[in-house]
């Protein structure tokens, strides 16, 4: 598999709060599908972190909600797609001075690639693909040691339109069951 020319990668997502800062890069598009926009299908990011944070996302975006709890910011975002099956995306998470910073994904080979910078290793980076594990997917930052930031984006197959599929296979799982439990009664 071929890595995207670095001129095809952008911005995507950059997030700030004190103790962090977040920058997710990749195309804005799929690239093996470039005629293809995705712009009228909508996509949900959402943000939980221990104190106030700004983030940009690339593109339109519409801030749904933004709870600030007493031990946690919670915002929900949607979005046109930004992040594909089967493509790369390089992530930079950069600790202010004094903390240490980990990630944590539960794939283990995502969670392998997010590797410390530098001679210091203050700095983590690397480049993700997130294969053909579509939907939800939870990226976690731990500050000090301590979960600290969990940053659910939604990843979108390029063949199928997932959402509408997946509920007719439940309705058409449900229909199956109702008769199973009718032919057995």
């Amino acid at each position: 598999m071929a890595l995207q020319q670095s001129s095809d990668m952008e911005e995507l997502l950059y997030l700030q709060t004190k103790c962090v800062a977040i920058t997710i890069k990749g195309a804005a598009f799929h690239p093996s599908l470039p005629g293809i926009s995705f712009q009228e299908k909508e996509s949900n990011l959402s943000v939980i972190c221990d104190e106030t944070y700004e983030i940009f996302l690339a593109g339109d975006s519409e801030n749904v909600s933004e709870q600030h709890l007493e031990h946690a910011h919670i915002g929900i975002y949607r979005l046109r797609p930004l992040f594909f099956e089967q493509q790369n995306y390089e992530i930079v998470i950069e600790p202010t001075e004094g903390h240490r910073v980990e990630f944590w994904h539960d794939n283990y080979n995502l969670r392998k690639r997010i590797t410390s910078v530098g001679r210091r290793s203050f700095i983590l980076s690397g480049i993700i693909n997130f294969g053909n594990e579509i939907g939800m997917s939870d990226l976690v930052v731990l500050v000090d040691g301590k979960g600290y930031l969990k940053l659910t984006l939604e990843v979108f197959p390029t063949k199928i339109s997932y959402k509408e599929d997946y509920q007719a296979i439940v309705h058409d799982v449900t229909k199956e069951v109702y008769n199973l439990v009718f032919d057995f009664l």
